[in-house]
């Protein structure tokens, strides 16, 4: 009797150890399935994470566009009151290419003067009626200088027919007023008082 009890114990306690081990088994399966819904969790965090910070990324470079778009267009109504006044440009770059020559009236008349400046080829200036001329320091027309005169003139080149236009010509006439000689020494002009020795 104490024989089959002893079988009965064992039995029992293999049966409980048993039992344990199946539920130890569970637990352990439960703890793996319970760490690959916590893996998954974690996954899924992760790709939620990247999502918005990709979202974020483009919401900034969509900011970073529009403001260079705003600034774009500042730069270019800050250039629109330079564009608006056509005229004032237009007088500014052909005043920046004026240029100038000192030299001798070979031809002149109303519509034109024929220069020669010394050693440079000659240089034809177109005249127009906006053409200030002055002759002798009076205001005066291109026809009025005589040839062989000294002119100091500015021009410009005009952009559609590339011809030289006069802008300013001032001439001096060739004639210059006579001044009396001087005296070779030793001799005395009239009117002068010789020393006393």
């Amino acid at each position: 009797m104490r024989f089959r009890a002893g079988w009965l114990l064992a039995g029992a306690a293999a049966l409980t150890l048993g039992t344990a081990c199946e539920e130890r088994d569970r637990g352990t399966q439960g703890q793996a399935s319970g760490q690959s819904a916590v893996n998954d969790q974690v996954s899924q965090a992760q790709q939620e994470a990247q999502q918005a910070q990709r979202k974020q990324s483009d919401a900034q470079a969509q900011q970073n566009q529009q403001a260079r778009q705003q600034s774009e267009q500042l730069r270019q109504q800050a250039q629109q009151p330079v564009a608006a006044a056509p005229e004032q440009q237009g007088a500014q770059a052909q005043q920046g290419s004026e240029q100038q020559i000192v030299g001798e009236v070979l031809s002149a008349n109303d519509d034109e003067l024929l220069l020669s400046s010394q050693g440079e080829p000659q240089l034809r200036l177109q005249v127009s009626p906006q053409t200030l001329v002055m002759v002798d320091g009076r205001q005066a027309s291109a026809g009025e200088i005589q040839e062989g005169s000294q002119v100091r003139a500015s021009y410009r080149t005009d952009e559609q027919s590339g011809e030289p236009q006069a802008v300013r010509i001032e001439a001096t006439s060739q004639v210059q007023p006579t001044a009396p000689a001087a005296p070779e020494s030793g001799q005395s002009t009239p009117g002068s008082q010789q020393p006393t020795q």
